[in-house]
C-alpha cells in the first residue's frame, strides 16, 4: 500500500517502479512461453494474468499519485507566494490606511487650527479696533478741537450771568491753554460738551492773501445751513466760538453789503458741522471742523510756527488759488505746502499720504473774453496730482456789495497730491 496522499514527505522514484515493471513483464512473458511449450515440461501460469492487471492498477495509480504529489508541490509554493504577495499587499494597505487616516488627522487638525485662527483674528481685530477706537475716544475727549492742546478742557457749568445749568446736555466745553504769552493768547475755544466724544476731522482754508477764502466758507456755511448740502449727507451747525463769527461775516455779507475784513494772523476758531451720512449698513456720524486762515500764515510762517503747525495737522485742506495773483508764487507756496505737510506728519522717504486736497479756483468770472464768455480752460493747477483730472461744474454764490469777482469758483479734488514726488 502507498501512504500519505497529501504528498508531504513522499517522494516517488520513477525508475525504481518502470524497473519492477520490466522485471514483471519479463516474467509474465517467460510463462506465456513456456505454456505454449511442450507437455513434458508444463508450467502453471494460474493467478499471474489477475496479478498483472492488478499490478497495473499499482503502477497507474502510483504514477496519479507522483503527478498529484508535483501539481501540489507546485500549488503549495505558488500560494506561498500568493501569501507573500498578499501579506505585502496588506501591510501597503495598511501604510497607506495609515498615512490616510494621519493625513485626514492632520486636515482636520489643520481646519480647527485655521477656524480657531480666523476666529481669534476677528475677534482679536475686532478687540483692538474697539479698543483702538475706545482710545481715539478718550484722546478726543481731552483735545481741543482748535489748538490741538490736551487736558485743558474745562467744563462750563454756569451761564455767563451765573446761574446753574441743571442739564448736562447743556453744558459747554472751554479750552484754556495758552498759545502765546508774548502776547498771552488763550484759546479760549467753546463748544458743547455732548460732542466731545465724537470723532473729529479737520479742513483748513489755505492759500494766498485775498483769494475769497473767508468768501467762499460763508457762502458755503450758509448754504449748508439752508439745507443745500447732498441728499444722502446731512449737516447740523453746533453752535461754537467760530459759528458766531461766521455769522457775523455772512449779516455783514447778505446785510449789511460789506466784504469780510481780512483774516488775521491767529489760530482762527473752526466752524463745526455735526454731519450724518445715510451709508448702510454703517451709517457714519461725525464732526467737520473747517477752519479759515489768513493767507499770511500759507505764505510766510514756517511749519515751526504752532498756526502754520496747526494747519498742517489736519485730514484734509482746501487749497485756493487766484488766477489775478502771480502763478509762479501761488505754484512755490502750493509746492511748499505739500513738503510740509509731509514734515509735519513724519513721513519717510518714499512714503505716501493719501489724504484729499480741493484744489479751488476763485474770481474765474474775470477770465471773460472779447466776447462776454467766460474764458475758462480746465485748470491745470492740480492736474500733476490728480489722476481723475475732473474739475466740478462752475458754480456763483452771491457777490459783495462793491462788484467783486468773488462769485464763480471750480473746484478740484486731487485725490492723491501727496503720493508724487
Amino acid at each position: 500500500m502507498v501512504e500519505n496522499h497529501s504528498g508531504e514527505g513522499f517522494k516517488y522514484d520513477d525508475s525504481l517502479v518502470d524497473q519492477f515493471v520490466n522485471k514483471a513483464d519479463e516474467d509474465l512473458a517467460k510463462l506465456s512461453n513456456a505454456g505454449s511449450g511442450s507437455p513434458a515440461n508444463p508450467v502453471s501460469t494460474q493467478g499471474v494474468i489477475p496479478f498483472t492487471a492488478e499490478w497495473r492498477k499499482v503502477q497507474d495509480t502510483s504514477r496519479q499519485i507522483a503527478v498529484n504529489d508535483l501539481v501540489s508541490q507546485k500549488l503549495i509554493a505558488e500560494l506561498k507566494e500568493d501569501r507573500k504577495e498578499l501579506e505585502e499587499v496588506h501591510a501597503q494597505l495598511q501604510q497607506r490606511s495609515s498615512e490616510v487616516v494621519w493625513a485626514q488627522r492632520v486636515k482636520n487638525l489643520s481646519g480647527g487650527v485655521i477656524g480657531i485662527v480666523l476666529v481669534t483674528t476677528t475677534l482679536g481685530g475686532g478687540w483692538l479696533m474697539d479698543r483702538r477706537r475706545h482710545r481715539q475716544k478718550i484722546a478726543d475727549e481731552k483735545t481741543c478741537p482748535r489748538c490741538l492742546s490736551q487736558g485743558s478742557m474745562a467744563v462750563i457749568r454756569e451761564t455767563p450771568d451765573g446761574q446753574p445749568i441743571t442739564d448736562p446736555n447743556l453744558f459747554e466745553i472751554r479750552c484754556e491753554n495758552v498759545i502765546s504769552n508774548n502776547p498771552f493768547t488763550e484759546c479760549g475755544f467753546v463748544f458743547p460738551k455732548r460732542f466731545l466724544d465724537k470723532r473729529r476731522l479737520s479742513f483748513p482754508t489755505l492759500g494766498v492773501a485775498a483769494a475769497g477764502k473767508t468768501h467762499w466758507l460763508a457762502m458755503t456755511y450758509s448754504r449748508l445751513n439752508a439745507g443745500e448740502g447732498p441728499e444722502n449727507v446731512h449737516f447740523d451747525r453746533i453752535a461754537t466760538t467760530g459759528s458766531r463769527g461766521m455769522d457775523r461775516v455772512i449779516d455783514e455779507l447778505l446785510n449789511e453789503r460789506m466784504n469780510p475784513e481780512a483774516s488775521l494772523v491767529e489760530m482762527p476758531a473752526p466752524v463745526v458741522f455735526d454731519v450724518r451720512d445715510n451709508d448702510r449698513p454703517f451709517p457714519e456720524s461725525l464732526l467737520i471742523n473747517v477752519f479759515d486762515f489768513a493767507g499770511s500764515v500759507t505764505v510766510n510762517l514756517g511749519p515751526d510756527h504752532p498756526i502754520r503747525r496747526r494747519q498742517l495737522l489736519s485730514e484734509g485742506y482746501f487749497y485756493f488759488l487766484d488766477p489775478t495773483y502771480s502763478a509762479d508764487r501761488q505754484m512755490q507756496a502750493l509746492l511748499s505746502f505739500r513738503d510740509q505737510v509731509k514734515l509735519a506728519k513724519g513721513l519717510k522717504p518714499g512714503e505716501k499720504l493719501y489724504t484729499p486736497v480741493a484744489i479751488c479756483i476763485t474770481k474765474i468770472d474775470l477770465l471773460v473774453a472779447s466776447n462776454g464768455s467766460i474764458r475758462m480752460a480746465k485748470p491745470t493747477a492740480c492736474r500733476p496730482w490728480s489722476k481723475s483730472r475732473r474739475w466740478s461744474p462752475n458754480f456763483a454764490i452771491p457777490s459783495g456789495p462793491t462788484g467783486t469777482s468773488k462769485n464763480r469758483f471750480a473746484v478740484c479734488l486731487a485725490t492723491d497730491f501727496f503720493s508724487s514726488p
